[in-house]
């Protein structure tokens, strides 16, 4: 019956119990000759013995020395990325305040949608978008800073982003080292004792 729910009646066929299972219809067989198949396919060559390269139309146009894809993420688009970034770390509101655009990633990742893989990988391609980021960085750390100081952030956790993503230390150590800076030679120290009695004793009289 059309639009049925597939109910199957005792009188459809065999039932499935644990005496009776219907074969397996995609065997390990099977699926091996289907994939070597397809291996198969992919590698034919013409009469020449040239690659068929046998891609769908459907898949879109295909390599070839002849036909690279343009790169989606080019200088430009970069570059427009990054100075897009800067202006928004600068944005101010109608009285000339700052807006409290702080953290460079969000807008990247969230206001942008991008990974920061792509973030890494334009980096490394295109210097002076890297230069972009970490001039953002440093109007982060800034931001921080100033406002950190004048006690608008919570001073905790201004603390806690200075010291791990910008390199804020509170701690202050000392080294003491021997001459010309070489270690100290623990063999040489020499403790001396000066008897002074006597001469406290003629000071006394």
């Amino acid at each position: 019956m059309p639009g049925g729910k597939g109910n199957i009646k005792p009188s459809d066929g065999k039932q499935f119990s644990k005496d009776y299972q219907p074969k397996e219809k995609w065997t390990k067989k099977r699926a091996m000759a289907l994939g070597e198949e397809l291996i198969a396919w992919l590698k034919e060559t013409d009469e020449d013995g040239e690659d068929k390269g046998n891609i769908r139309p459907s898949d879109g146009k295909q390599f070839s020395k002849d036909y690279q894809p343009k790169e989606k993420w080019t200088k430009k688009r970069a570059m427009a990325l990054g100075e897009e970034l800067i202006a928004w770390l600068k944005e101010t509101d109608e009285d000339g305040e700052d807006k409290g655009n702080m953290f460079f990633e969000e807008f990247l990742v969230i206001e942008k949608d991008l990974y920061l893989e792509v973030i890494s990988y334009l980096c490394k391609k295109f210097t002076s978008f890297s230069k972009l980021i970490e001039k953002a960085k440093k109007i982060q750390e800034l931001k921080l800073v100033k406002y950190g100081v004048g006690d608008r952030l919570n001073a905790t956790m201004t603390k806690f982003v200075l010291m791990n993503c910008h390199g804020f230390s509170d701690k202050t150590s000392q080294e003491v080292s021997g001459k010309d800076g070489e270690p100290i030679d623990v063999n040489s120290i020499r403790v001396e004792i000066i008897d002074k009695r006597e001469q406290v004793r003629k000071e006394e009289e």
